[in-house]
C-alpha cells in the first residue's frame, strides 16, 4: 500500500490508540482484542494469587488524541441548537442538533472503552463514571444553581411545575419528566422552564449509566469477535429508531417518542457502532484505497449540507422526524465524525480557530443558553430579532467561557476523580434543598392567584367600567378576537350590563391538535403559540374563573392535516372521526371550568390563495367544508351537559349585504369593527340567556357519521 494510504489508514484508526507507558498492541487482523496487559499470560513461576492481584488492577486510562474537527461539529450543533430556541424559521429543526450531540458523544464514549478494553482487557466501570462526574457535573451544578438564584431574584424562569422541573434535572430524569406530561411539546416551550432543555443530558446521563457495563458483557460474550460486538450495538440502535417509529405513529411525535431514553437511545448506539467500524479490517482498507479516501473526505461536505437541510426544514410535528429524520441525522453526523479522522476539506474547515473554540465552549454553552435567553428578553433589554440574537449569544459565550476556563478545566486537571465526585453529589444535594425551599417568585406583573374582587388584572382584555353582567373567556383564532371590538362596544352602549372578557386566541392555530395544516397554499399550525394553545387553556380558565366560555371554531381546521400518513381534510372519513375526537377532548376541558359552555358554528370563509390570486381556486373555500364542520361541532355538543351551539354562521348569512358584505367580513374571514359590534349586540343576549337558565343558543343535534 502507498505511504499516503497507508498514513491515511492509520490517521482513521489512531482514536482508538491508547497513551499508555507502553504502546498497546493493535487489535487482531479479524478485528478482535489484542492481548493487553490486562489479558497477558503470566511468566511460569509466578504466584497465583500475584497474578490473580495483577490482572484485577487495570491500567493507566487511555487518553484518546486531540480532534479539533469534532470540536467544530459540536460548534456547528451549538448554533443550530441557539438559532432553534431563538424562534428562526430557517432554524426549525435546530433541536436535531441535540440528536447530534448524542451520536458525537456515543462515538467518544465507545472509543474510551475499546481502548481501555484493548489495553486492559475489562473496563474499570467506577473509574469511568467518575471521570464523567467530574468532568459534566461542576458545570451543571452551577448552572442549576444559576437557575435557582435567577428565580428567587430576578423572577425568571417561573412557570407550572418550576420545582419538580429543577429536582428532575438534578436527578438526571428530566426527560422521563416531560415524557409521562400530557402536554408534550408544549409543557416545553410555551411555559418555558429555565431547565427544559437540560432533557438530552438526562438522556445521555442514563445512557453513560447503563451502557459500559452492557458493553463489558458483549464484549465478554464474544469474546475475540469484536465485529460481531459492533452488530449487536448497531442492531440494538436500529430496534430504537423501530420502537421510536411505532410510538409516534400510534402517539405522535410528543412525549414518549420525543423523550423516552429507549426512543432516543438509536441515535448515541449510532456513534457506540461506529466506534467498533473504525476497528474492522475492512473498514480499513477501503478507506485506505483511492476511492475510500476520496468518499470520505469529500462525501462528508455533502453530508452536513443535508444535515443543514435536515435543521432548516424539520419540524416538531413532522411525520417522518421518526420514519427516518433521526436515524438519517444520527448517520450523516457518524459520517462527519468518521471523515474527521482523516484529513480533507472538512476536516480543516471544522478544525478552523473559531469553530473548535465555540466547540470548546459548547457544553458549557449549552446549559447556559437558556437561562440566560430567559433572562435577556426583549422586555429587559428593548431589543428584538437578530439584535436580540447578538447579545444572547455574547453574553453565553463570556459565560461559557468563565465557567470552562474557571471552574470545569480546573477541577477536571487537579481535583481527584473521587474527591471530584464528591464534591458533586454533595453541592446537587445543596442546590436540591434551595429549589425545594425557597419560594416560588411569580414574573414581573402576573398575578397567581385569582382575583376575587374581580379587580383588573393582567388577563383582562375588556375591563367593564360600571355593573358587570358576566365575565366571559373567549376562545379560538383570529375569527374569535376580532370579537373584542364588539364587547368594547357594548360595554360603551350598556353601563348597566357590562362584560368582561378574557381571551384565549392564537392566529392561524387549529382547535384540535397542533401540527402542520396546509391552509390556502401555506402551512401553519406549528409555532410555538399554537403548541401550547390547548395546554394553557386550563390555567387560563382557572385564573379567569369564568361565568361562561366562549367557543369560536378556527379557520385552520378546514385545512388539510396527515392523518394516518395520508393528508385529509373535512369530508374525508378518518378526517371527520379524528377531529371528531380531537374536539371532543377539548370540549372535556373546557367543561373542567364547572361552568357553561358555548358553541358558536364558523360562517362561510373567502379565504386568498399564497399567490394572491383568484378565492375560487382555495379548496377551503367550498362552503361544504364549513357546514361539515359545523356539522361535527354539533355532534360534539349534542348530549354534553352545559354546553350549547350558538349560530354565528347563520347570523352572517342574515347580515344586510350578506355574509361578505365588507362593513362586516375583512378579507372574507374575520369580522371588522362594525362586524364585531353587530355580533356582538346578538352573542351578550344569547349569553345572558344561558346563564339565566333559558333557551340561549340552539339545540344541537347529532350529525351524520359523527
Amino acid at each position: 500500500m502507498p505511504t499516503g494510504q497507508v498514513e491515511a489508514v492509520g490517521a482513521a484508526t489512531q482514536v482508538l490508540q491508547p497513551e499508555a507507558p507502553e504502546a498497546a498492541p493493535a487489535p487482531t487482523a479479524d478485528g478482535g482484542p489484542p492481548p493487553g496487559p490486562g489479558r497477558a499470560r503470566a511468566p511460569r513461576g509466578r504466584p497465583r494469587a500475584d497474578r490473580r492481584r495483577r490482572a484485577a488492577e487495570p491500567g493507566p486510562r487511555p487518553q484518546l488524541p486531540d480532534m479539533p474537527a469534532l470540536d467544530g461539529l459540536r460548534a456547528v450543533a451549538l448554533l443550530a441548537i441557539l438559532a432553534f430556541h431563538q424562534g428562526f424559521d430557517l432554524a426549525g429543526g435546530g433541536f436535531l442538533g441535540i440528536s447530534s450531540f448524542l451520536t458525537l458523544s456515543g462515538f467518544l464514549l465507545a472509543t474510551s472503552m475499546l481502548a481501555e478494553w484493548s489495553q486492559n482487557g475489562r473496563l474499570a466501570l467506577g473509574r469511568l463514571w467518575l471521570q464523567r462526574a467530574r468532568r459534566l457535573g461542576p458545570p451543571l451544578v452551577l448552572t442549576l444553581a444559576a437557575v435557582v438564584v435567577l428565580q428567587v431574584v430576578l423572577r425568571v424562569g417561573s412557570g407550572p411545575g418550576y420545582k419538580v422541573d429543577v429536582l428532575a434535572a438534578l436527578g438526571q430524569a428530566l426527560n422521563w419528566r416531560f415524557a409521562l406530561s400530557d402536554d408534550g411539546f408544549a409543557r416545553v416551550l410555551i411555559d418555558p422552564s429555565p431547565v427544559q432543555h437540560l432533557w438530552g443530558l438526562s438522556v445521555l446521563a442514563q445512557l453513560t449509566l447503563v451502557l459500559p457495563p452492557v458493553f463489558a458483557g458483549v464484549m465478554r460474550l464474544t469474546g475475540r469477535h469484536w465485529r460481531l460486538a459492533g452488530a449487536l450495538f448497531g442492531a440494538a440502535a436500529v430496534a430504537s429508531f423501530a420502537g421510536a417509529a411505532f410510538v409516534a405513529d400510534r402517539f405522535g411525535n410528543e412525549s414518549w417518542a420525543y423523550f423516552g431514553t429507549h426512543t432516543r437511545a438509536g441515535e448515541l448506539l449510532v456513534g457506540v457502532t461506529l466506534g467498533f467500524v473504525v476497528l474492522s479490517p475492512a473498514v480499513r482498507g477501503i478507506v485506505g484505497s483511492p476511492r475510500g479516501l476520496a468518499a470520505l473526505r469529500y462525501g462528508a461536505p455533502a453530508a452536513l449540507l443535508v444535515l443543514a437541510v435536515l435543521w432548516s426544514t424539520t419540524g416538531l410535528y413532522s411525520s417522518n422526524l421518526f420514519r427516518g429524520v433521526t436515524a438519517l441525522n444520527a448517520v450523516l453526523t457518524a459520517w462527519i465524525v468518521f471523515s474527521a479522522t482523516v484529513p480533507g476539506p472538512l476536516t480543516t474547515a471544522l478544525g478552523s480557530l473559531p469553530l473548535r473554540t465555540l466547540g470548546r465552549l459548547s457544553y458549557a454553552a449549552f446549559l447556559l443558553h437558556w437561562p440566560l435567553f430567559l433572562l435577556l428578553d426583549h422586555d429587559r433589554i428593548g431589543l428584538e430579532g437578530p439584535p436580540l440574537f447578538l447579545v444572547r449569544v455574547a453574553a453565553t459565550l463570556v459565560a461559557a467561557a468563565a465557567v470552562t476556563y474557571g471552574l470545569e478545566r480546573p477541577v477536571r486537571r487537579r481535583v481527584p476523580e473521587r474527591t471530584a465526585g464528591v464534591a458533586v453529589a454533595g453541592a446537587l444535594a445543596v442546590v436540591a434543598a434551595a429549589a425545594a425551599v425557597l419560594p416560588e417568585q411569580p414574573p414581573p406583573g402576573v398575578h397567581l392567584a385569582v382575583d376575587d374582587g374581580r379587580g383588573a388584572g393582567d388577563l383582562d382584555v375588556v375591563v367593564p367600567t360600571g355593573d358587570e353582567v358576566a365575565s366571559v373567556v373567549v376562545v379560538g383564532d383570529s375569527l374569535a378576537a376580532s370579537l373584542v371590538p364588539g364587547f368594547e362596544a357594548w360595554n360603551a352602549e350598556h353601563p348597566d350590563e357590562q362584560v368582561r372578557v378574557h381571551t384565549h386566541v392564537a392566529e392561524d392555530c387549529p382547535l384540535s391538535a397542533p401540527g402542520p395544516v396546509r391552509l390556502a397554499g401555506r402551512t401553519i399550525g406549528e409555532d410555538v403559540a399554537c403548541l401550547g394553545f390547548e395546554a394553557r387553556l386550563p390555567i387560563l380558565l382557572e385564573e379567569a374563573d369564568p361565568d361562561v366560555v366562549v367557543v369560536v371554531p378556527s379557520v385552520a381546521d378546514l385545512g388539510e392535516r396527515e392523518i394516518d400518513r395520508e393528508w385529509a381534510h373535512l369530508g374525508d372519513v378518518v378526517f371527520d372521526d379524528w377531529l371528531w375526537q380531537e374536539l371532543t377532548d377539548l370540549a372535556g376541558t373546557l367543561e373542567g371550568a364547572g361552568v357553561p359552555v358555548v358553541w358558536t358554528t364558523a360562517p362561510h370563509v373567502r379565504l386568498a390563495p399564497a399567490d394572491e390570486g383568484d378565492w375560487t381556486t382555495v379548496a377551503e373555500n367550498d362552503p361544504a367544508r364549513v357546514d361539515r364542520l359545523n356539522e361535527i361541532v354539533r355532534a360534539v355538543v349534542a348530549g354534553r351537559d352545559g354546553s350549547v351551539v350558538a349560530d354565528l354562521g347563520a347570523w352572517a348569512q342574515r347580515l344586510p349585504r350578506g355574509e361578505f358584505g365588507p362593513d362586516h367580513r375583512a378579507e372574507g374571514r374575520d369580522l371588522t369593527e362594525a362586524g364585531a359590534t353587530s355580533a356582538v349586540s346578538w352573542l351578550v343576549p344569547e349569553l345572558r340567556a344561558v346563564l339565566d337558565g333559558g333557551d340561549g343558543g340552539e339545540d344541537a343535534a347529532p350529525a351524520d357519521g359523527g
